[in-house]
């Protein structure tokens, strides 16, 4: 009554922002548990992810002698020829070495076209052919996407050679859910307080106390 309006809600939501979460109670807290682990993760606090050191082992080598050696060794020539008609689309050379190549270039390549289609003329192996204008997903993005969905653990084990496990983006490798991690004490979340030594966090406790 002729002060300020104040907005308070019942949803645990912040006013301004939006963020919001559910009630507290303990299993959210727990990484361990689908109510508290991180979604992109699993509760895991790292990623396996597609590491280009692995993927490109000799830098020296062309597209032609293979230097993405995931794809040059596939049974399948699916993935070469992709790989040459993204190469013929953007004027991409394949006979020099790819670390010569320049970035946006092996962005392309590696990371993919962002939507843009490119002309891709497959034939199968009994001399079948099809065309198409087709987005192209990346080689990074490809593997990562057929290492999660999968079922044969041949592949998953052939893909991870190329992998390397690297802390999560959306956890920051704390394992925990970012509504968690929002919930603080004295200024400071449960990860931050699980990494105290004994001591240090006796300390925090008496002061926060």
């Amino acid at each position: 009554m002729g002060q300020e309006e104040l907005l308070f809600s019942s949803n645990l939501a912040c006013p301004e922002c939006g963020f919001s979460i559910e009630e507290l109670s303990p299993r959210m807290f727990s990484f361990n548990s689908p109510y508290g682990a991180c979604p992109e993760c699993d509760g895991l606090g790292a990623k396996m992810i597609v590491d280009t050191d692995l993927l490109v082992p000799d830098p020296d080598k062309s597209i032609e002698q293979g230097a993405f050696e995931a794809w040059a060794g596939s049974t399948s020539n699916y993935y070469p020829q992709f790989l040459d008609a993204v190469c013929t689309h953007y004027g991409i050379p394949k006979d020099v070495p790819v670390r010569e190549l320049p970035p946006d270039m092996m962005k392309k390549l590696l990371y993919g076209t962002g939507g843009e289609r490119v002309r891709f003329r497959y034939e199968n192996d009994f001399g079948h052919q099809k065309e198409a204008y087709v987005p192209f997903e990346g080689i990074v993005n490809n593997l990562e996407r057929r290492y999660r969905e999968t079922a044969s653990d041949a592949m998953r084990e052939h893909i991870e050679s190329y992998m390397s496990a690297k802390p999560c983006a959306g956890c920051k490798g704390h394992r925990l859910r970012k509504e968690t991690l929002a919930v603080t004490v004295g200024g400071h979340n449960i990860a931050y307080v699980t990494s105290l030594s004994i001591g240090e966090a006796q300390r925090f406790s008496r002061n926060s106390s």
